[in-house]
């Protein structure tokens, strides 16, 4: 009866030191900003690219208009109203 303890515990032992190793064992690569990765070349600075500029399109004098008259009444509440109202309509 005792050695069948033993060999419980004893199996319980090395399967929780196996499951210890694969779960340490296990971890994620952080990749650095500015760094790009292939297989052909390995690891290597990316290439700079430069950002395209996102230029908004200004709205017609008459839009302008429409939105303050629209908006108008909020300017006596408090600021995010007026804002929220700009924002939406």
């Amino acid at each position: 009866m005792k050695g069948k303890i033993v060999l419980f515990d004893f199996i319980l032992l090395v399967t929780l030191i196996m499951v210890s190793i694969l779960i340490s064992s296990c971890s994620t690569q952080v990749v650095l900003p500015g760094l790009c990765y292939n297989d052909r070349d390995g690891t290597y600075l990316c290439p700079e690219t430069d950002p395209e500029a996102i230029v908004p399109e200004p709205l017609p004098p008459t839009e302008h208009q429409k939105l303050w008259k629209d908006c108008e009444p909020f300017l006596n509440h408090p600021e995010p109203a007026w804002t929220n109202c700009i924002l939406i309509a």
